[in-house]
């Protein structure tokens, strides 16, 4: 069950990406707390960098081509020192099975194929509607432009190939 959260696993919606997490490390400041702050696996990599005390190689190492982090370390969080992992400029992106989203801050796009979606991008404003309810497509077009020239971004930077999923018609 993922109430209040809408869909489930393998949907890019908060009910298929929102997951419990379990940190304990008595070094840091935040201890024994509940937070809703918006992070991703992708931060794992980069938070266990800083907490080794290891930088990222950069581009290459030992001759070979390294992937750039798309994560932010937590460890400014859970250190105290900020109040959130991603600021509302972070752009973060998904993709799995033709269904798409890309969230900028409070603000998502989601896109999910018919016949369990409409088959369009809606927009969606999390810190008033985070279980994805009221589509604000419509009223804030200019959002939702601006989301989507992000998910054009993301799409050239991670190499993403647009098409027909096999499970689902887009």
């Amino acid at each position: 069950a993922t109430a209040p959260s809408r869909l489930f696993k393998a949907f890019t919606t908060e009910g298929g990406i929102r997951v419990p997490a379990l940190l304990h490390y008595p070094a840091l400041a935040r201890q024994g707390q509940i937070s809703h702050q918006f992070s991703t696996v992708m931060d794992i990599t980069p938070t266990l960098l800083d907490l080794a005390g290891i930088r990222h190689p950069g581009k290459r190492w030992r001759g070979r081509d390294v992937a750039p982090l798309r994560g932010k370390s937590w460890l400014g969080y859970l250190s105290g020192e900020t109040e959130q992992v991603h600021d509302e400029h972070t752009v973060t992106g998904w993709e799995l099975f033709g269904r798409r989203a890309i969230r900028q801050g409070h603000w998502k796009a989601v896109y999910i194929p018919g016949p369990v979606g409409p088959a369009t991008w809606q927009l969606y404003d999390l810190s008033i509607d985070p279980g994805e309810v009221h589509d604000l497509a419509q009223a804030q077009p200019a959002k939702l432009q601006a989301l989507l020239g992000e998910w054009q971004k993301y799409v050239e930077e991670t190499g993403v190939i647009l098409s027909q999923s096999p499970f689902q018609p887009d």
